[in-house]
């Protein structure tokens, strides 16, 4: 009987140990991450911008259609939309964005809308 009054506190803290490794070895919740598709698609949208020396105004996602719409200024300094969307690569969009804008200004004409979000990509000059 003495033994036991001398570890019986030793009992308990034994039971929490090993309640603590089993825990820590199966635990179910998976960490969270900062990390999303469109946090990432927002970060590459912005960097192929500022590769393509285009500056956007008010960056608008429209989660619920899978597009982007954004401003730009043309030649004669007024702004226009531009949607792309989110399904695609930003890099190609930019790009062809940027090859459309050389169109219109090689020919002269003012760009009213550009959509690159479709299947069937447009612009309204």
């Amino acid at each position: 009987m003495n033994l036991f009054k001398k570890y019986y506190f030793i009992l308990p803290l034994l039971l929490i140990a090993i309640q603590l490794l089993v825990l820590s070895n199966y635990n179910s919740i998976k960490p969270i991450s900062p990390l999303s598709s469109q946090n990432t698609f927002n970060s590459q949208l912005i960097n192929a911008l500022n590769l393509a020396n285009l500056n956007p105004k008010k960056i608008i996602f429209r989660d619920f259609q899978s597009e982007v719409e954004f401003y730009i200024s043309g030649n004669n300094k007024t702004d226009f939309p531009v949607v792309l969307s989110t399904q695609k690569n930003p890099l190609n969009q930019v790009a062809a964005l940027q090859k459309l804008i050389e169109i219109a200004n090689i020919k002269g004409r003012q760009i009213q809308f550009i959509d690159l979000s479709s299947s069937r990509p447009y612009a309204t000059l």
